[in-house]
């Protein structure tokens, strides 16, 4: 399992789809507030076998500077 911090960003969200694309586990911290459709966009443009690869990022609502939030994920 690999932990990814900054998976909403652009170049987060690039890392995620090479990871996932090289059969890896992925678990994403993001914050509550954050907007993962726009990592679903970037995927998409990696064709449309891309979007299965999405399916499979497990999304965790924290924050880095939250250590509990941090030890949870």
């Amino acid at each position: 399992m690999i932990l990814v911090t900054g998976g909403t960003g652009l170049v987060g969200a690039h890392l995620l789809y090479h990871l996932l694309q090289g059969g890896g586990q992925v678990r994403v911290l993001k914050r509550a507030s954050s907007n993962i459709e726009k990592t679903r966009f970037v995927f998409n443009f990696y064709g449309p076998t891309a979007q299965g690869l999405f399916e499979k990022i497990e999304w965790v609502n924290g924050d880095l500077l939250d250590y509990e939030s941090l030890e949870s994920a």
